[in-house]
């Protein structure tokens, strides 16, 4: 991908998320810093996966990958979700991922919606 100028050789893009966790480091669905379930609805929070140029410039969203802004909710690799708050009739399916550094594995959860439309 190009810088948005359209000027020069390629940029790193990256996934960018809402500041939950007070500028500490937020991995989707694991430490977000937000409670599971979220008190005040008792809900599942989901918000689209942005897409952020390495020169910090926003350049849209992923359709139909929503992070998960909850700390550890209790779901399983591929279960199947509805009820979500903000998303009437929507479906999503749970998708753990991992990562390893060497020392130590980082498990994420991210949501990808099953119904559509994505935009």
């Amino acid at each position: 991908m190009r810088d948005y100028t359209q000027v020069g050789s390629n940029v790193r893009v990256g996934f960018c998320t809402l500041n939950t966790n007070n500028n500490l480091q937020s991995v989707s669905g694991t430490s977000t810093g937000i409670l599971w379930p979220n008190g005040p609805d008792y809900s599942l929070i989901l918000h689209p996966v942005l897409l952020k140029q390495e020169n910090n410039h926003l350049r849209g969203k992923l359709p139909g990958m929503m992070w998960i802004h909850n700390n550890s909710p209790s779901y399983n690799h591929l279960d199947v979700i509805t009820d979500v708050v903000g998303y009437p009739g929507s479906k999503f399916l749970v998708v753990k991922a991992g990562a390893s550094n060497g020392y130590y594995q980082e498990l994420s959860m991210l949501a990808f919606d099953i119904t559509g439309p994505w935009w």
